[in-house]
């Protein structure tokens, strides 16, 4: 009796609550694709800058000769601005996609200019990437006792990239077959690493950016 007029009740409560309506699941926001960018100041009289890339500083007081690494959000076309003096100095849009560029820095003190280079990645080989911004002249390069690129000799403000095996190079730079600055480095598969001849002092030297990580 008793367990009959508790199943009656269960059932009557049953039908008079309202059926709960089944709530919606939220979506998950997939994170914004990202980009690696090898920043490099390559103008000798051009000004220190601080660059922005869509309204965010990604590196401050970047001076002639040196390098820093960016990692920014990629999920809408890039502005790209360097700054001087708190001044806007130059600006440029470009598509980085997520993936992996050098933002070299060029220019006079009256004119600064950049342009995001897109490094291409080679699967089990290293990508070398070497710029000349130490002086008007052109200058040969020579990788491992032999002359080195498509662009040989190589202009100012030019560059070259190619893809190299893993493991210890010599890099070189020579005008009228004398070496007038020389690097060794030790490659890894799947890296990128940019190399700059720069001045110093009247002397040029090679400089390079940390490897980073780049995959096909």
């Amino acid at each position: 009796m008793i367990t009959t007029l508790l199943l009656t009740t269960s059932l009557l409560l049953a039908q008079q609550s309202p059926a709960r309506k089944a709530q919606p699941m939220e979506k998950e926001t997939a994170p914004a694709p990202r980009a690696s960018l090898v920043l490099a100041h390559l103008a000798p009289t051009a000004p220190t800058v601080s660059v922005w890339v869509n309204g965010t500083e990604v590196t401050k007081r970047l001076a002639y000769g040196a390098t820093a690494l960016a990692n920014v959000a990629t999920d809408k076309p890039a502005r790209i601005e360097l700054r001087a003096a708190d001044k806007t100095v130059f600006s440029t849009s470009a598509r980085l996609q997520g993936g992996f560029f050098a933002l070299p820095v060029f220019g006079t003190a009256s004119k600064v200019t950049a342009e995001a280079m897109e490094i291409k990645p080679v699967s089990g080989k290293a990508v070398i990437q070497i710029f000349h911004a130490a002086d008007a002249d052109p200058v040969r390069i020579v990788m491992d006792g032999s002359p080195w690129g498509s662009k040989n000799p190589l202009a100012y403000g030019n560059f070259h990239q190619e893809a190299l095996a893993p493991g210890k190079h010599m890099i070189a730079i020579q005008r009228a077959d004398k070496t007038i600055a020389s690097k060794e480095f030790d490659l890894k598969a799947g890296t990128c690493t940019s190399f700059f001849a720069v001045s110093n002092n009247g002397q040029i030297e090679i400089r390079s950016a940390s490897h980073i990580p780049v995959s096909p």
